[in-house]
């Protein structure tokens, strides 16, 4: 495994704190240039990535730092840039092209395997709490697309964790980012963000309706049978459900009333199959 020395760690805590990307790039590409595979490298690349809005480079340069770095290594000193570089991408991507973040909750639980065990140490919080924070004080690139964004890092975050109370406060967070984006936008942007309320104010209540109603040990057992078992099971519904309030936000008016349908059929069944767990 790679040695990343005091002076080039120093040097790199220097350059991140420029928050200049070609700076950063400049630096990244020199480490890799000796060593391709130095994952400190590939973290410097993946920070200007970031922040030129390169998000599938980010991703990918991130998976392979992660991937390079000592199995018993600890991540958390890498977490500040990549949470507010992630966050800057997420709110300054362009409107008109589909990204795919799927690749978000693989990154999130390779994350995860570096950090401490602590149910506080949720890295997809903090993105979300610098994506309210930007959007509250800046114009969004795209208001809709910033929007998207942070509902889809909510739901890639699926990949990464089983525990519905973590969802519940992830959703709670986009509903808010939905609501200050929509008191600054047009009003077509608005009745988009609206109308895609709809599906994140149907998951929270089918998730709190859950907690409240399992008893705390059973709702523990649940979650540990998901962390060994294949969650396709139940969350194949939340995703069909969740393409269909794209649809919703974005389609004609037939269409979007035939997605609803879909999409009011899906949620229950995911729920449904995540609380039967064979416990």
């Amino acid at each position: 495994m790679t040695t990343v020395s005091e002076e080039l760690m120093a040097e790199g805590t220097e350059v991140l704190a420029s928050h200049n990307a070609e700076d950063i790039h400049r630096l990244g590409d020199r480490i890799l240039s000796v060593e391709p595979d130095n994952w400190y490298g590939l973290y410097i690349r993946g920070v200007a990535d970031a922040l030129e809005i390169a998000f599938a480079d980010a991703v990918t340069n991130w998976s392979k730092c992660l991937a390079n770095m000592d199995e018993d290594a600890d991540a958390t000193p890498l977490l500040g840039d990549m949470v507010s570089s992630m966050a800057f991408c997420l709110t300054h991507m362009k409107g008109g092209e589909v990204k795919d973040f799927s690749s978000l909750g693989q990154l999130i639980s390779d994350i995860n395997q570096k950090l401490p065990e602590s149910d506080e140490e949720v890295i997809v919080n903090p993105i979300l709490d610098e994506i309210a924070a930007f959007v509250r004080d800046h114009d969004a690139e795209n208001p809709f697309t910033a929007y998207y964004a942070a509902k889809a890092l909510a739901m890639t975050s699926f990949r990464a964790y089983v525990e519905l109370r973590f969802f519940v406060g992830f959703f709670m967070k986009v509903k808010d980012i939905g609501g200050i984006l929509k008191a600054k936008c047009d009003q077509r942007v608005g009745n988009a963000i609206d109308t895609d309320a709809i599906f994140v104010d149907e998951v929270i209540r089918v998730m709190e309706e859950a907690i409240a109603d399992t008893p705390a040990e059973t709702m523990e057992a649940i979650e540990e049978y998901w962390l060994e078992h294949n969650i396709d099971t139940y969350l194949g519904h939340l995703a069909q459900a969740y393409q269909m309030s794209l649809a919703m936000a974005t389609a004609g008016k037939f269409v979007s009333k035939m997605a609803k349908k879909v999409m009011n059929a899906e949620i229950p069944l995911f729920i449904k199959n995540y609380l039967a767990a064979k416990i």
